[in-house]
């Protein structure tokens, strides 16, 4: 399967190499958007647009730039990998960095392609082996020049070998082969280069038309498009889940998808159809857009998450709050089978000693976790996480930890702490204070933390003004993000890839203990890749994101604060 996708992708490139050098003063003519190509039924398909654009912007990044300085193939060296994976690494920089084929992929994919699902049809029996014509699938390209390609395709590279013409309705479809691989079949449409891997999905997308069997015909899809700012997308996908959730349940009863069974008990059903889109705001800011139809309707009011967001320290690494968690929810769509999940509450009960109502009111309402920092002072690093519930959790909690000391005869060390009049429990561990759990009711929620340290961090920022509240990128992106919803998060990027680091280094100095003769590999491997890597992602400062539900729509939206 990898081997065909890889192929596909190298057919694309090659045909495009080969259209370069035909048509590169050809007229570019006006063409359609991919959505008017492909047909009512479409299962997915994904778009992106301005890859050179793009692609040169990132080159001016620092990441770009640190990227560029990695030696791979010097690092490999080192690492005294094998031959043959250094003449691979050594093949790919020859082809990556010639200026020959970087005008080719930038003429080709440059503009604007999309990859489509037409649809979920595959076309199985019985003892048929897979083959890649059973993939209905579709790539849409749209080139800088003009898209006649069809008679030069097989020209582009000597792998690929033209087999016959199909005229149909008006078009000329050429079938082609790459290698032993697979074959393909090639048209074009309204400027669009079509791809397939069988002849039944090419004539499908000949057949459509705009106004009439179209996706951008269908009133789902355009509803959900008209919400977002499409006109400036760099990137869109769109998904219509629910068919896709049909047909994996419908191949998963066949004997030829039994593999199938287990994923489909434990896919989330919630939407049934999924647009996303993105684009750059402006030089610092970008935005992304998602909008969704969903199976069921959400009851619950937006909020502010105010007294959340007061607890939460200014100088973390990430955070999350939701309103609307609901385990019971999440544990009935899990098992999908009553028998199943009265099977594990049985267990559940017979296990902690907590009725399920009671267990199930606990974890209903809203839900938060902050990742403070990374204890790299250990052995080994540390996460200093922190759980916030509904205060309902807590006597679940203090239930179940009852249950626990009876059965293990009280013999779990406990202490008490007061921090600014605030009582919390811990259980101190002999690997250290960064991991000494610890739990007690603070600002009408339970909060169950790593260790003493975090919690004492958010009753500080409660009682001060250094709370999240306060982070200039947080700041900035929430001005971009709905005033009320039910959930919001937050990534402070340029931390994050400090812990990155900072975790690497810990955990070589472990390796020293147990394999010393890694050691050196693994700090060639720190810093010739993944800290100028750290380093280069850090112009991504911070990310930000924000979900309204309103009744059976959902609706997201993110925001990137980039270096300026």
């Amino acid at each position: 399967m990898k081997k065909i996708l890889i192929s596909f992708f190298i057919i694309a490139v090659a045909a495009g190499a080969g259209a370069y050098f035909y048509l590169a003063k050809a007229p570019v003519l006006l063409s359609s958007a991919p959505e008017e190509l492909l047909p009512k039924d479409t299962a997915a398909f994904v778009q992106i647009k301005n890859i050179e654009k793009n692609i040169d912007k990132m080159a001016k990044t620092k990441l770009g730039k640190n990227f560029e300085k990695i030696d791979f193939i010097s690092t490999a060296q080192k690492l005294e990998l094998s031959e043959e994976t250094i003449e691979k690494l050594k093949s790919i920089k020859k082809n990556v960095t010639s200026e020959v084929n970087k005008k080719f992929f930038y003429n080709f994919f440059g503009k604007n392609f999309s990859i489509a699902l037409v649809s979920l049809d595959y076309k199985t029996g019985e003892n048929k082996p897979f083959n890649p014509e059973m993939i209905d699938a579709a790539l849409l390209i749209e080139p800088k020049t003009n898209a006649k390609f069809s008679q030069i395709i097989s020209e582009s590279i000597p792998e690929i070998e033209k087999k016959e013409d199909y005229n149909y309705n008006n078009f000329t479809i050429s079938k082609a082969g790459y290698k032993d691989i697979c074959d393909f079949y090639h048209f074009i449409k309204n400027e669009y280069i079509v791809i397939t891997l069988n002849l039944e999905t090419a004539k499908k997308i000949a057949d459509i038309k705009k106004d009439e069997t179209s996706l951008a015909s269908t009133k789902k899809f355009v509803d959900l498009k008209n919400k977002i700012n499409s006109e400036k997308r760099d990137f869109f996908f769109y998904s219509n889940t629910d068919k896709i959730y049909s047909k994996i349940e419908e191949l998963s009863k066949k004997p030829d998808f039994f593999y199938l069974e287990n994923f489909r008990q434990k896919l989330n059903k919630d939407l049934k159809s999924l647009i996303l889109c993105g684009f750059d705001k402006s030089d610092s800011i970008y935005e992304s857009i998602s909008d969704a139809e969903l199976t069921y309707e959400n009851t619950i009011p937006k909020e502010n998450a105010k007294k959340f967001l007061a607890m939460i320290p200014e100088d973390i690494v990430s955070f999350s709050w939701q309103n609307n968690f609901d385990l019971e929810k999440i544990i009935k769509d899990y098992f999908n089978d009553d028998e199943k999940r009265k099977e594990f509450e049985d267990k559940l009960l017979m296990e902690s000693g907590i009725d399920n109502q009671l267990f199930y009111n606990g974890f209903k309402g809203e839900l938060g976790l902050i990742f403070a920092d990374t204890d790299t002072q250990g052995m080994f690093p540390v996460p200093s996480l922190a759980f916030v519930f509904d205060k309902n959790a807590g006597t679940v909690f203090d239930r179940y930890f009852d249950f626990l000391q009876k059965k293990q005869n009280n013999s779990i060390p406990v202490q008490e702490k007061t921090i600014n009049n605030t009582n919390i429990k811990t259980v101190p561990l002999p690997l250290g204070k960064a991991i000494e759990p610890s739990w007690g009711y603070f600002n009408d929620y339970f909060i169950l933390a790593m260790n003493s340290d975090i919690f004492s961090q958010i009753i500080t920022a409660s009682n001060s003004e250094k709370s999240i509240e306060n982070n200039k990128n947080f700041k900035l992106i929430k001005k971009e993000l709905p005033e009320k919803f039910h959930m919001i998060s937050f990534l402070n990027t340029v931390k994050l890839m400090d812990n990155i680091k900072s975790s690497g280094e810990s955990l070589i100095r472990l390796a020293a203990f147990k394999a010393p003769d890694l050691t050196d590999k693994g700090n060639i491997v720190l810093n010739e890749v993944i800290f100028p890597l750290c380093d280069g992602l850090s112009v991504y400062e911070a990310f930000g994101n924000a979900n309204v539900f309103d009744k059976n729509k959902f609706h997201g939206k993110s925001i990137t604060k980039k270096s300026e």
